[in-house]
């Protein structure tokens, strides 16, 4: 069976990211963390991982040559205002992956500030459902699209179904209009375990 996670993974080759030394502030609670303990495992790379994320040690990563970095939107932002010791050597740092909120254009420019020369992915996601797409945030529609507006969270990965909602009448919504997004994936181990577990 092709499980989400090598789903997933192979969608993350596809993008280049470099992961010869991943960095994140997750816990074994948060399925991020297991999501990137099995990239590591699977691809026999090194993971940095922080025990106390604080202010005098948000650096810190640098001394370990960290290729690509998980972080929160609130942590991202809060790291680029944050005044890097001097010597902070970002020059290993190829890829940020974002989760755990909305990214915005005033957001992602605070971020870039931080992180210049960086790329960076703006992943989503549900605990249940492990990470369904991811979008590239260093494009250049990123940076010309007027006003505070929210960042795309790219295409569905290959195996996951999508559709937007309105909660009223339940039906799809036309585009650019709100509703509840929708999400099915198949059961790692199988469709036939989790069949019952979905509405259609």
């Amino acid at each position: 069976y092709r499980s989400h996670l090598s789903l997933l993974t192979t969608h993350y080759n596809l993008i280049n990211i470099c992961w010869d030394v991943i960095m994140e502030n997750t816990t074994p609670a948060w399925s991020v963390y297991m999501k990137y303990l099995s990239i590591s495992m699977l691809r026999g790379t090194t993971r940095v991982v922080y025990k106390y994320f604080l202010p005098e040690y948000y650096w810190n990563f640098t001394r370990y040559q960290v290729t690509v970095a998980f972080l929160t939107v609130y942590e991202a932002m809060t790291m680029s205002e944050t005044e890097k010791p001097q010597g902070t050597d970002l020059s290993h740092l190829k890829n940020i992956i974002l989760g755990g909120n909305i990214v915005t254009t005033n957001k992602l420019n605070k971020i870039k500030q931080g992180f210049p020369n960086v790329d960076i992915f703006n992943a989503y996601g549900l605990t249940e459902t492990g990470t369904i797409s991811i979008f590239k945030l260093s494009d250049e529609y990123c940076y010309t699209t007027r006003g505070n507006r929210e960042m795309p969270i790219g295409r569905g990965f290959p195996g996951v179904k999508l559709k937007i909602i309105d909660l009223i009448d339940g039906k799809p919504v036309s585009p650019f209009k709100k509703g509840e997004v929708r999400i099915k994936v198949n059961y790692s181990l199988g469709d036939r375990i989790s069949a019952d577990a979905y509405d259609e």
